[in-house]
């Protein structure tokens, strides 16, 4: 394969999505994000089911739409976290003019860094989905349903990366580019939600 020719399937971005796969692999938070995702699920379902059984109420619908909007709000605060640094880190360290020695573009960076930080989000999001179709099996919420509200929660998790990667181009330290990703993360958010 010619040198800059990359992946056949990812194109040059290769070597950074390589690159940014094995450091998350090391890092300790890529394990614990799930393993917290999937409790605190877990948590809050029992926490529903306990209300729910004290208050005599049949289960199903009130269990689906809780879990959703907490899923909602986790990862309007996670997912922004994830992506604050990506980019904002390289500047500080120095390491970003060398990534452009390389004969990759612009494009190839943000694309390699920003689908890296995506899995991460991702297994946030599946690390909750075997709690959330426990209200689908329980009755009262349809599949179709279930369905939307994925599509939904991936679409939020899609706009709070969105706005991490934004905050981590403009900022150069850690705590301004959090700080301003959760800025971008509101707004986001308040636009999601209006629109929804």
């Amino acid at each position: 394969m010619p040198r800059g020719a990359g992946h056949p399937m990812v194109g040059p971005m290769w070597p950074v999505l390589q690159r940014e796969l094995r450091e998350q692999a090391r890092q300790d938070i890529t394990y614990w994000l799930r393993v917290i995702a999937g409790g605190v699920i877990v948590l809050l379902f029992w926490l529903a089911w306990e209300r729910e059984a004290n208050a005599g109420q049949a289960a199903g619908r009130g269990y689906f739409l809780g879990l959703h909007r907490c899923l909602f709000l986790g990862i309007w605060f996670v997912g922004p976290v994830l992506t604050a640094d990506c980019l904002s880190r390289e500047r500080r360290e120095g390491t970003l003019g060398l990534l452009f020695l390389t004969p990759l573009r612009p494009v190839d960076v943000v694309v390699g860094k920003a689908f890296v930080q995506a899995l991460r989000g991702l297994t946030f999001v599946l690390a909750a989905a075997p709690v959330m179709v426990v209200p689908v099996l329980l009755g009262g919420v349809g599949w179709m349903e279930a369905v939307r509200m994925t599509v939904l929660q991936f679409a939020a998790l899609g706009l709070a990366l969105v706005a991490g990667l934004a905050a981590s181009s403009l900022a150069e330290s850690w705590w301004r580019a959090r700080l301003l990703a959760f800025g971008f993360a509101t707004l986001a958010a308040g636009a999601f939600v209006a629109l929804y």
